[in-house]
């Protein structure tokens, strides 16, 4: 039972075969600490099912570390839980692949803190669906990095709440397509629209996504460094479209001011403030943008 296995000297666990693990007692588990599950050959893993993992003692979780999570049978994996997860070592996380991902308890999620995101891999990323996106701490979300964040399922993107989009790094933001960012709750947009401070890293299709077309002159939205090398480009064609695909509107194209040697200062003040007026803070950016000493708001 648990007792005995207490007792157990940690440099004998290398005696043991499959075939004797096999055999133990599931209630027995928790008499194994850290220091047995460490001495374990990685191999044996492989003989834990998931009624044995259940019974394993949250402490003694610091045993594993990826190579021998590595050699778990995936269908195992749901006999951890929250309480489990929380003591994994961080380094330990790039031992789970997608097929030991998606066997979790969704419950277990919540276990998971940023230190141990950050070391998950990212083509392990598929194995988690909505439901257990959805039972994620939102300060864990800090953890997810561009690269994890690009292999996420479109689907799963459903189970993330405004809370989670608050916590997540810009970087990782700005990593989802709009075939992810279509599948997030609308509460979810708000959080990204009003945590984001500029869209200028997002791809347009999913600037438009986060703020409408209605909107698309707001700061970030149309980027104002795009627009700058439109304008200045010798091959600038505003009749083709060129900028409306990157966020900017077509009313735009009725200000004249493809000749940068000829721009009116004045005109042009006008003309952004009539079409952005309470923007001063942007409207200065598109001043230092375009090298004008001074833009003067009246």
């Amino acid at each position: 039972d648990a007792e005995h296995l207490k007792h157990f000297d940690p440099n004998a666990m290398g005696g043991f075969e499959p075939e004797h693990l096999e055999g133990f007692d599931p209630m027995a588990m928790g008499g194994f600490a850290a220091d047995h599950f460490k001495a374990f050959d990685p191999s044996m893993m492989g003989t834990f099912d998931a009624e044995k993992v259940e019974h394993f003692d949250p402490n003694a979780m610091g045993g594993f570390d990826a190579d021998r999570f590595a050699n778990f049978d995936p269908n195992a994996m749901a006999g951890f839980d929250a309480d489990h997860v929380q003591n994994f070592d961080p380094n330990a996380m790039a031992g789970f692949d997608a097929d030991k991902f998606a066997n979790f308890d969704p419950n277990a999620m919540g276990g998971f803190d940023a230190s141990q995101v950050e070391n998950f891999d990212p083509n392990a990323m598929a194995g988690f669906d909505a439901d257990k996106f959805a039972n994620f701490d939102p300060n864990a979300m800090a953890g997810f990095d561009p690269d994890q964040v690009e292999h996420f399922d479109p689907n799963a993107m459903e189970g993330f709440a405004r809370d989670h989009m608050t916590k997540m790094d810009m970087d990782a933001l700005a990593a989802f397509d709009i075939d992810q960012v279509v599948h997030l709750d609308e509460t979810a947009k708000q959080g990204i629209g009003d945590t984001v401070p500029e869209f200028a890293e997002f791809d347009i299709d999913v600037r438009k996504e986060f703020i409408g077309d209605d909107a698309l002159r707001l700061g970030g939205v149309g980027s104002f460094e795009d627009l700058a090398a439109q304008l200045f480009s010798p091959t600038v064609d505003t009749e083709s479209g060129d900028l409306t695909e990157m966020g900017w509107d077509e009313p735009f194209d009725d200000i004249d001011i493809l000749d940068s040697e000829s721009i009116d200062i004045e005109i042009l003040v006008d003309e952004i403030s009539d079409l952005m007026p309470d923007f001063e803070g942007e409207i200065s950016e598109i001043s230092q943008i375009f090298g004008f000493d001074e833009m003067v708001i009246e």
